[in-house]
């Protein structure tokens, strides 16, 4: 899997310099299940050690992906060419 970290080179509201395709950034952080993509999170059980549910594929447990508008069509992007 690609790595998602933010670029080192991006500035505070995330674009790039130099680059040549602006993407529009709204501050947002997409919660995305890891298995499908999807925003349709639920935090299902506990506080400290719960777990979320993604509603759109089953998934259930602790981990879930935290993107940047950027970032996260990125990800969507990579699940789609990878067939998931």
């Amino acid at each position: 899997m690609s790595d998602y970290l933010p670029d080192k080179n991006a500035n505070r509201n995330g674009s790039n310099k130099g680059s040549k395709r602006s993407f529009p950034d709204t501050g947002r952080i997409h919660k995305a299940c890891p298995g499908c993509g999807s925003e349709n999170l639920v935090f299902e059980v506990g506080f400290i050690t719960g777990k979320y549910k993604c509603n759109q594929c089953g998934y259930v447990g602790p981990v879930i992906f935290e993107f940047n508008d950027r970032e996260y069509a990125k990800f969507l992007k990579e699940l789609k060419e990878n067939g998931q």
